[in-house]
């Protein structure tokens, strides 16, 4: 099978969402894959070689000039987005200008006669979608699809679909109004695009639940985030090294500090070491400034490897808050898949209501808690209760060789694209 992958992130080593879909893909004929994508981040040429780039810069200036985009090589796209790479995201989400961005890429001005010379001739079997948040991707993968006879899948990983309260902190009172209309015209292409689709793979099963009801979907899979990682339990270090690594979207910088603060409580000599981007100086300065942290910034995924060897418990954190609430139902983070694979205590502190919650409590394959008081407690048992320790890591093993291991993922993502 020749497979087309759309997704905005390439494949990608450093990259979250392109190691998750790299990795599912793992084993593939280089020569039967190729890749549209809008950002790179570490182009992974171990999974593909033959990409088409066209960055949002790019549509911009077509659009604006009336004129095709040139195709980017991977060099050219990874110096573009430079500046998400190890400093602040520039840019603020709102309503209106993801409609405007959705806009440029819809008018089409940016598609010339190179990028129909290289869908014709790579002419894919199945076009698969790495579905997000922008509706001009589902519009795209259905005209590519009309253009080449190929068959449609989807991989998706957000609910963006269901939500509908305003998820873009940044808009103000017009921008508020307008993403209702931005949701509305999200859900008619949405709707379009399963019409046609074959094929619907989804990280989690609240994910595979809520749409397989909407589109009364029969025939779609579960796919979990893989790892490489070996399993590897450790002794407890005294004290004890405790990480997050991730993004501070979704207010997690403020719930880290609570976080920190909870086990500097348990014990002064506690410290929560934080690696990852930071979205302003303010979030920065907020870290930096907490006693119980050490911020030690945006590192690379093999940088992220090597902390994690030394680390006793992996961290993550979602807020509780009322506004993410809805935004964090289907919440799945791709470290799961590196922490429960690891060997080391997996932590997740949030609400009970979000997917990877329901994923822990069920599995019991780490510690969770939602307040102070459980996080001390929890805590207090894997380093005091060797049963309780020994209980967590034996069913971290279990999960981590039935969900998480890489070539099995792989081996399900290819048998169910290509079964008929």
């Amino acid at each position: 099978m020749r497979l087309l992958v759309l997704s905005h992130n390439s494949f990608s080593k450093q990259n979250s969402n392109g190691r998750t879909l790299g990795s599912l893909l793992f084993g593939w004929p280089k020569d039967s894959i190729a890749q549209f994508c809008i950002s790179s981040d570490g182009a992974d040429f171990d999974v593909c070689d033959n990409y088409y780039c066209v960055t949002d810069g790019d549509v911009l200036r077509s659009t604006l000039r009336l004129k095709p985009a040139k195709r980017r090589t991977l060099l050219d796209a990874r110096k573009i987005d430079a500046n998400s790479k190890n400093g602040h995201v520039k840019h603020r989400k709102t309503s209106i200008n993801m409609f405007a961005r959705n806009i440029a890429w819809n008018l089409g001005i940016w598609k010339g006669k190179d990028f129909y010379e290289w869908i014709d001739t790579f002419s894919p079997d199945m076009i698969l979608l790495q579905s997000g948040e922008a509706f001009f991707m589902h519009k795209l993968a259905l005209k590519l699809s009309k253009r080449t006879g190929a068959k449609l899948a989807i991989f998706n990983t957000e609910g963006f679909y269901f939500f509908k309260k305003d998820y873009f902190p940044s808009d103000g009172k017009i921008g508020k109004m307008l993403f209702r209309l931005y949701q509305l015209v999200y859900k008619l292409n949405f709707r379009k695009f399963m019409a046609k689709c074959d094929k619907q793979i989804y990280l989690n099963e609240q994910l595979k639940e809520d749409y397989d009801t909407e589109f009364n979907s029969i025939d779609s899979q579960v796919i979990y985030t893989s790892s490489s990682l070996s399993f590897k339990p450790q002794k407890i270090s005294d004290p004890p090294i405790f990480c997050y690594f991730g993004n501070m979207g979704y207010d997690r910088d403020k719930i880290l500090i609570e976080f920190a603060n909870t086990i500097n409580r348990l014990n002064n000599s506690y410290k929560l070491n934080v690696y990852g981007f930071t979205k302003s100086e303010e979030m920065d300065k907020r870290l930096k400034s907490c006693e119980s942290i050490k911020f030690h910034g945006a590192v690379s995924y093999d940088e992220v490897k090597k902390a994690m060897e030394k680390c006793d418990f992996l961290v993550h954190v979602e807020s509780q808050s009322d506004f993410w609430k809805e935004s964090l139902r289907y919440g799945f983070s791709t470290k799961i898949a590196d922490s429960i694979s690891s060997g080391k205590i997996f932590i997740l502190y949030s609400s009970t209501d979000i997917a990877c919650a329901k994923y822990i409590l069920t599995n019991n394959a780490g510690i969770f808690a939602s307040n102070p008081e459980q996080l001390i407690t929890n805590i207090k048992n894997v380093l005091y209760n060797y049963d309780y320790y020994k209980s967590i890591v034996e069913n971290a093993r279990k999960v981590a060789g039935l969900n998480h291991c890489m070539e099995n993922n792989a081996n399900k993502m290819r048998n169910y694209l290509t079964t008929k």
